[in-house]
């Protein structure tokens, strides 16, 4: 019996009782870990218990679903060129709006110019926490932006291939640092996500930072993209090969 979450977790342990099945847990319920026969859980919950029935992985679960199919959607769909390419997934403020916007000017400008230096070609997409001001600014700054090939709003239209093809045709994705489950995305993909730090992080999200720094890459004022150092992710195999081993000793 495998389930998801807090809800979910005592639905879990009465079926599993009953049927006198193995109960596995992924995230950390509310409910003693002691209680399921697997725990798999990220190392950013900081469960400090070590234990052979909990197992620790980076970032948030991810398989990659149709990609392939998605890959192709996104290219014919947007008519992509085959320029090089540079992919922004843009979240919102958690906690400081003003500093937001204040480091998203200074990103943007050093992204613009970096794209133009370099002949990158821009794909951007917003997700439907943008608050629509900063979605107002973006249109405004990029409109005229000849290196802009591609920019998503999803409050007005969504498509679901946009965020596994924009990662895979692109040499560099960057992604504000408040998104924890699109940063294990593109880890998983086997890409370097460049977090781009436009606000404090909150403490869940300096410890996931932390608990992700090997394979990532954190973008800080005054945002020097040509420092950037890309290295493939290998948390997609890491994940998997722990949890396949932890369910071979379930039986």
């Amino acid at each position: 019996m495998i389930s998801t979450g807090n809800d979910l977790a005592c639905i879990n342990k009465i079926f599993s009782s009953y049927l006198g099945a193995k109960s596995v847990i992924i995230l950390r319920p509310n409910l003693s870990l002691s209680k399921f026969d697997l725990s798999i859980i990220p190392e950013h919950d900081r469960i400090t218990i070590d234990r052979d029935k909990i197992i620790k992985i980076k970032g948030a679960l991810f398989y990659p679903h149709r990609l392939e199919e998605k890959i192709k959607q996104c290219r014919n769909f947007f008519r992509l060129s085959e320029d090089k390419k540079i992919s922004l997934f843009l979240g919102g403020p958690l906690r400081d709006k003003k500093e937001f916007m204040n480091n998203l000017k200074i990103f943007l400008k050093q992204l613009k110019e970096f794209s133009q230096d370099k002949g990158y070609k821009l794909l951007i997409t917003t997700s439907r926490r943008t608050p629509l001001d900063i979605e107002e600014y973006l249109e405004k700054e990029l409109r005229d932006f000849t290196n802009l090939e591609v920019a998503v709003y999803p409050k007005k239209k969504n498509y679901d291939f946009v965020f596994e093809g924009f990662v895979m045709v692109s040499e560099v994705c960057l992604v504000s640092s408040e998104s924890i489950s699109m940063i294990s995305e593109i880890a998983s993909l086997k890409k370097t996500p460049v977090v781009v730090s436009l606000e404090k992080e909150e403490d869940k999200h300096y410890v996931f930072l932390e608990s992700m720094k090997d394979d990532i890459y954190v973008l800080k004022p005054p945002y020097l993209l040509k420092e950037i150092e890309l290295k493939e992710s290998s948390i997609f195999e890491e994940n998997k090969r722990r949890i396949e081993e932890a369910i071979k000793k379930l039986f």
